[in-house]
C-alpha cells in the first residue's frame, strides 16, 4: 500500500510540474520579498526586487 501511495504522489507531482518536487524549488527564493529586510544577513536585500540569481528559464 505504501508504494502504491507513493507512485501515486509521483506521477502527480510530476504531472503538476511540482518545482520542490522536480529539483528546482530554489525557485520560490526569487521572488520579491516585502518584508523588513536584513542585508547584515548578507545575500540578496532588495526589497521588492526579484533574485536574479534564482530567475529560470521560461518553460517552453
Amino acid at each position: 500500500m505504501r508504494d502504491d501511495l507513493r507512485d501515486r504522489l509521483t506521477e502527480t507531482v510530476t504531472r503538476q510540474g511540482e518545482p520542490r518536487f522536480l529539483g528546482y524549488g530554489d525557485i520560490w527564493e526569487s521572488y520579491p520579498r516585502f518584508g523588513v529586510m536584513r542585508p547584515e544577513l548578507g545575500g540578496f536585500a532588495e526589497r521588492g526586487k526579484y533574485n536574479p540569481k534564482y530567475q529560470v528559464e521560461p518553460r517552453k
